[in-house]
């Protein structure tokens, strides 16, 4: 619960801050990584839609 809880809370600031993340080294900056959690132990993957005002993600680890 604890994972689930954290992406929820680092989903809400990226939605009004997506550019509050890393760029992937895929030459996209609309792709972007951000950590979450507690010792940061959570990655998520998102694309940034700034036109649709939306971030579309498509990847969650967690190892804590």
């Amino acid at each position: 619960m604890e994972a689930v809880h954290a992406l929820a809370v680092r989903t809400a600031e990226l939605m009004d801050n997506p550019w509050d993340a890393r760029a992937l080294p895929k030459g996209r900056p609309a792709e972007r990584w951000s950590t979450f959690g507690p010792d940061q132990a959570g990655w998520v993957e998102f694309t940034v839609d700034q036109d649709a005002e939306v971030i579309r993600i498509y990847a969650v680890l967690w190892a804590g």
